[in-house]
């Protein structure tokens, strides 16, 4: 599993699989917005494995750092089977 950015040029190879036809959490111009108007972080978690995707929210707070989950994971633009999201999650 490997945590991605669209704002690092070093992950754009990995994250070109998504299109403008994903939800829109999962585009680069949505973590662009939260970057600059909320200075949240979306990242985008990756599993080699399954080959598939999920965008997270980061909450930059000074004592600790949560999370939220966007969007379900999703493979080419489809959302998991639930056998796969609990692997997905596990990982």
């Amino acid at each position: 599993m490997k945590i991605l950015n669209h704002l690092k040029p070093a992950d754009h190879h990995i994250l070109s699989q998504i299109s403008d036809n994903w939800p829109f959490q999962f585009v680069s111009e949505f973590t662009r917005f939260h970057k600059y108007y909320f200075n949240e972080t979306v990242n985008i978690i990756y599993d080699e494995e399954l080959n598939a995707y999920m965008p997270l929210r980061i909450l930059d707070m000074k004592l600790f750092a949560p999370a939220q989950i966007l969007y379900a994971p999703l493979r080419e633009s489809m959302e998991l089977s639930k056998e796969e999201q609990l692997q997905f999650l596990l990982n």
